[in-house]
This record gives structure tokens, sequence and C-alpha cells, in this order.
């Protein structure tokens, strides 16, 4: 049985980890965009504030997250792509 050669085929993009989408919009932000997200307590802040810190270091990316007052006492969080 002889093997045959093709030529030309595009590589295709590759596969995200695990099959899945992320759950925050990473990807898709420009330098200036923000997104918020509703939090209960400290330890949902900080795994969020977890997140951000390690998507951007691995992509070569600055984020700054801060606490936005809210009406209806619902705790806040908005991260916005500053690089």
């Amino acid at each position: 049985m002889e093997i045959k050669v093709d030529k030309n085929v595009p590589l295709p993009e590759p596969y995200s980890r695990c099959g899945r989408q992320g759950k925050y919009p990473w990807q898709q932000m420009s330098v200036g965009d923000s997104f918020a997200i509703r939090y209960v307590d400290k330890t949902t802040r900080d795994r969020f504030a977890s997140a951000a810190s390690y998507y951007a270091k691995r992509h070569g990316r600055k984020h700054t997250i801060r606490d936005i007052p809210s009406e209806n006492g619902v705790r806040v969080l908005r991260v916005w792509r500053v690089a």
C-alpha cells in the first residue's frame, strides 16, 4: 500500500482547550472594551480577578477590574482591557 502525499492542504485552526468555550469573553475584547459580572461574595470576586490575570499573562494583555456601585445592593465587577 502506498501513502499519497497531499499538497496545499490548509492547516485548521487549533481547538480550544478541552473543546469548550471560555466562560468570559476575553478573546473578543479590544483595548477599551469592558464587560460586567454580578458577584455574591469575596471568593467569587477573587476567582474572577484570578481568571483575568491568568488570561492576560498567557496572551500578553492587561486588564483592570473595578467594583461598580449599583442599585438594589447587587455587587458588580467591571473589567476593562487596557493593553
